[in-house]
């Protein structure tokens, strides 16, 4: 990982017409992090549209992580659409937790500090790698990335070290990883710092701004 690599190139493109680009069954994992039940009018749909696209561009053997909000309606349709396929086993979902946000004191519910992670794999993917203790259980526990300390980009943006733990486990240097809603860059980034390769994409070019400001090449065309 202490090796120079070049910068991932992330295409500002549609998702579903990126990946129609991509041949089946050629990536080794997929990694990326969708807009939420509360960015898109219909998330039914949306997950319907785009999920069966990207599991169809993973090998047997790979795997799959999606990063989703906790709300029921958004669980209930990325469950709905991903226990209706059989390529792929669908794991007990992670969740990522953070301790240090806040917000206002709640009265009628809980305040929420976690976000899922839907974990896919097969039984010829390869083993994970959690050879480091804390990394082997379901629960991530890494603080969210904080503008206190200059390195929160976007509401919804993960923390560097979860892109580490999830890419060290699933594969190894010179993998392909795809992500086709890469917002401000942070699986491309740290993908191609680990010496894997990087099929990415996102619509937004204010997102694409910043992901080129944080080191990506973003080709527009």
């Amino acid at each position: 990982e202490d090796i120079e690599h070049p910068p991932p190139t992330i295409y500002c493109a549609d998702a579903l017409e990126f990946m129609g680009g991509i041949a089946d069954d050629s990536v080794d994992l997929l990694l990326t992090d969708p807009p939420y039940s509360t960015d898109v009018a219909d998330i039914v749909s949306f997950v319907a549209d785009w999920v069966p696209v990207a599991l169809a561009k993973l090998k047997p053997t790979g795997r799959a992580y999606i990063c989703i909000g906790a709300y029921p309606k958004e669980l209930a349709a990325y469950l709905n659409v991903l226990n209706s396929q059989r390529k792929f086993v669908v794991d007990a979902p992670l969740i990522w937790t953070y301790r240090n946000t806040l917000g206002v004191t709640p009265h009628m519910k809980y305040n929420l500090n976690y976000q899922v992670v839907l974990h896919l794999y097969s039984a010829t993917s390869r083993p994970l790698d959690t050879s480091i203790t804390n990394e082997m259980f379901s629960v991530q526990d890494i603080n969210a990335p904080d503008g206190r300390f200059g390195d929160r980009y976007h509401t919804w943006q993960k923390p560097d070290e979860l892109a580490r733990r999830l890419i060290k486990h699933a594969t190894l240097p010179g993998d392909l990883v795809l992500d086709p809603f890469t917002c401000t860059g942070t699986f491309p980034l740290m993908a191609a710092h680990m010496g894997r390769k990087v099929m990415a994409c996102d619509i937004d070019p204010v997102s694409l701004e910043i992901a080129q400001e944080r080191g990506c090449h973003v080709e527009l065309g």
